[in-house]
């Protein structure tokens, strides 16, 4: 049995960390999981409310272990390595957090901890945060076909109008698609 103390979140300084004391089988490493404890449960039921974070998101992955001048060193437990956790912001200017493994796209779904429905209208990342601005109405991408000059076929996927510009022209073309595939040949003056 190896004695240990369990946080949930990171922290450099150990007096910023609320621990546990535990005995665990042995030494986790880092990737792998603690079984929570209904002391260690109430620490992150807090901590996913401070953070923003579904009720259900598992905080129990190993993220890091410290040592200071006790012999027990501590263990430092945060969500899985695979999930980004994205800072979402809806056109009120609220703020929740978004677990997840992929960044949406621009018109996906997303749906808050409090089961609100939106709509990825934005994103936007910084050099630690992926931020999405949200919307309340759908939002749909916007598709374009840029021509080089050579024809190319191009297949229509998406159910909403299409547009295509012409650098050579520096305007937009008027275009018909049919049977979802789009012939579009730039030299033409359409």
């Amino acid at each position: 049995m190896v004695e240990v103390r369990v946080s949930i979140g990171l922290s450099d300084r150990a007096e910023n960390l609320e621990c546990i004391r535990m005995q665990l089988g042995g030494m986790p490493r880092i990737g792998e999981s603690v079984l929570m404890t209904p002391e260690l449960e109430k620490i992150a039921a807090k901590r996913r409310q401070e953070w923003g974070l579904p009720p259900d998101t598992h905080v129990n992955i190993v993220k890091r272990i410290g040592y200071d001048r006790e012999p027990t060193p501590i263990i430092m437990l945060s969500t899985h390595p695979s999930t980004l956790v994205i800072t979402c912001i809806d056109e009120l200017g609220k703020e929740f957090s978004l677990p997840t493994s992929v960044v949406p796209r621009v018109g996906e779904q997303v749906i808050s901890p409090k089961d609100e429905v939106f709509f990825v209208k934005n994103v936007i990342y910084t050099g630690h945060l992926i931020l999405l601005q949200l919307s309340s109405k759908e939002v749909v991408a916007e598709t374009r076909i840029i021509p080089d000059n050579n024809p190319m076929p191009v297949e229509v996927a998406n159910p909403h109008p299409v547009e295509v510009y012409c650098s050579q022209l520096d305007r937009g073309i008027d275009v018909n698609v049919t049977n979802s595939t789009l012939y579009v040949q730039g030299e033409r003056d359409y």
